[in-house]
Parts: C-alpha cells; structure tokens; sequence
C-alpha cells in the first residue's frame, strides 16, 4: 500500500495532477497533496469550497459555479479551464478542472474530479492563437477551448453543445 501511494504521488507530479472530491452531506473538500501544490498552498490547510475559490480570478470563479451547479442539480459533468490569480511568487497559472457527479437514492451526493496544472499548453496555444474542440461521443455533445469559444462568439461554459448545434454554428 506504501508503495501504491508513493507511485501514485510520483505520477500525480509527472503529470501535474490531482484528485478532489467535494461531500455535500458534510460540506467537506478533500484534495491530493497534488492539488496543494498545483495551488501554491500548505498541506496543513483544509480547503473549503469559498477558500478555494477565493484563489480564482471572477470570470473563473462564475464559470465554476455555473459548471458545479448544473453537476449538482442536474448530474451533469464538467471540463472546464480555470485560472489562478497570481501566486505569491507572481506566478499565473491554469488549470482544467473536471468534476463527475455521483448519484445515490437519485440525489447527486458528491462530485470527484481532477484538477490538472495546463498552464504549459495554455501558454503555448495563446502563443499560436489557436482553439481546440472535442467531441465526447459518449454524450454527444462538444467541448471547446477558450480561444475556440472566442471564435463563435460563446464562453467555454456555452460551448457545451450537441454536435447538431455545433456543426450549425460552423457552417
């Protein structure tokens, strides 16, 4: 079990990513140490759904709420890019974060996800001003970058789209 943790953490690193999970029956945030580095802060802290957001910038902050709020009320999961506000060290970074919920007697009782430093990849596609789009065939639906949802004129929460809309948007 030593062994799996100390793998797990090692890979958490390499891969600049954490796990997270919020419990509505007791209001309670678990993060991966991963998720404490990624944000600039001590292990020792006990994250609560306002301390954490209070490290976004607005814009992040409303795009999580609405994201977190439609998992919550309509089991609807999310991948969204976030970003921090400037760290103590002057650093800016970017994250994507995805959370699933999880249902039990019909009611979304917590929702799990990762969080995943992207702010290598974010600089490099604002460098090549370019956009990226996927398309979740397990949904049917399609899932934008920021700079692609600029392009049609959508924020990335908007960009959640059938691929029926999607391809009427571009043609």
């Amino acid at each position: 079990m030593k062994y799996n943790s100390k793998f797990l953490a090692e890979i958490q690193a390499i891969a600049k990513i954490g796990g997270w999970k919020y419990d509505f029956s007791n209001d309670e945030v678990t993060w991966t140490n991963q998720i404490y580095y990624i944000h600039g802060i001590p292990t020792q802290v006990k994250p609560s759904l306002d301390s954490v957001l209070s490290l976004y910038t607005s814009p992040s902050k409303e795009l999580f709420f609405k994201a977190f709020e439609k998992a919550k009320m309509q089991s609807i999961p999310f991948n969204i890019e976030l970003k921090l506000k400037a760290q103590k060290n002057g650093r800016e970074a970017w994250v994507r974060c995805i959370g699933r919920p999880f249902k039990k007697e019909g009611e979304v009782y917590k929702i799990s996800g990762i969080v995943q430093d992207i702010t290598e990849e974010k600089n490099s596609r604002e460098l090549a001003k370019m956009g990226e789009w996927r398309i979740n065939f397990k949904s049917s639906r399609t899932e934008g970058s920021t700079e692609i949802c600029k392009q049609f004129g959508l924020n990335s929460y908007d960009f959640d789209l059938s691929i029926e809309e999607y391809y009427s948007k571009i043609h």
